[in-house]
């Protein structure tokens, strides 16, 4: 038995590309060893992460005695995902299932997304795939993919 206290939920939220910047601005400006990004590629590389996520690459930067690097942020960044996710990842690829050729494609645009770091991808948090979807159905998906990217949900 412990009589330690959980602590406060924190605010998760993911924030924006201002937000990032500021923050990149005043860490970077706290620890200047000359091989930093700048603070604009900083916020652009952790597009996706949260504040806390942020501060975690630069003390992982600091502990191995490195700068931060473009491929530091997207190591930390996949082992983030795989620490949420876990078994729900698998390392095969679409060609392992059958058929639904307009679905995979659908995916692997929402893959190459996260992929690219783009600054407000759209992922759907799941899916249900129930019968054939039409290549009508799926266009209408992927255009409202298209239309509200970037937007504020």
């Amino acid at each position: 038995m412990t009589d330690r206290i959980a602590p406060e939920p924190q605010d998760m939220s993911l924030p924006g590309r201002q937000e990032r910047l500021a923050f990149a601005t005043a860490a970077l400006a706290a620890t200047p060893d000359g091989a930093s990004p700048t603070p604009e590629l900083l916020a652009e590389w952790t597009a996706g992460m949260t504040l806390a996520q942020m501060a975690d690459v630069l003390l992982r930067a600091k502990s191995r005695g490195t700068a931060v690097t473009q491929e530091l942020v997207r190591e930390y960044k996949a082992e983030a995902i795989q620490a949420e996710d876990g078994d729900m990842l698998t390392t095969g690829t679409f060609d392992e299932v059958g058929g639904m050729d307009q679905v995979k494609r659908y995916f692997a645009e929402v893959i190459e997304e996260l992929r690219a770091g783009t600054e407000r991808p759209v992922v759907p948090e799941g899916g249900l795939l129930a019968g054939d979807l039409t290549a009508e159905q799926l266009a209408a998906i992927a255009r409202h993919r298209r239309e509200t990217r970037g937007t504020p949900q």
